[in-house]
């Protein structure tokens, strides 16, 4: 039998099977990320910064917050990829041209119209810009 089975039979003839269990394992990933760490590089010390969820209440409410409404977000994700879509018809049917004289945009077809505007729009405005300038 596994270490892992035989961890499962001793929680589940005690009961406990809730929170606490899934508290064990976070622990147990932690150890092992800890002498991972030690023993390999030091690129696994970056999962001990979800450590700091667990020490502040407001990052455990928005945690729960984006967990518990995942479906809505997904949703709105959708809803500006719609949107995005549309854009991009747009600008297939009577703005085509102007993507000639940028670097890496195409809209010879209406796909790669939305691709163009999808990378355009999402990836390389101009927010995103001047957020990399600042830093």
């Amino acid at each position: 039998m596994r270490l892992v089975d035989v961890l499962a039979l001793t929680a589940m003839r005690r009961g406990d099977t809730g929170i606490y269990w899934m508290q064990r394992w976070y622990y147990l990933v932690f150890l092992g990320c800890s002498i991972a760490g030690i023993a390999t590089s030091g690129y696994f010390y970056c999962f001990h910064l979800l450590h700091i969820i667990d020490n502040n209440d407001l990052l455990k409410r928005v945690l729960q917050s984006v967990t518990k409404n995942g479906r809505a977000l997904l949703w709105v994700a959708a809803l500006g990829i719609i949107l995005l879509y549309v854009f991009a018809i747009v600008e297939f049917a009577f703005y085509r041209e102007s993507f000639v004289n940028l670097d890496n945009a195409y809209c010879d077809t209406l796909w790669q119209c939305f691709v163009s505007t999808l990378d355009l729009g999402a990836f390389r405005s101009v927010w995103w810009a001047d957020v990399g300038n600042a830093l």
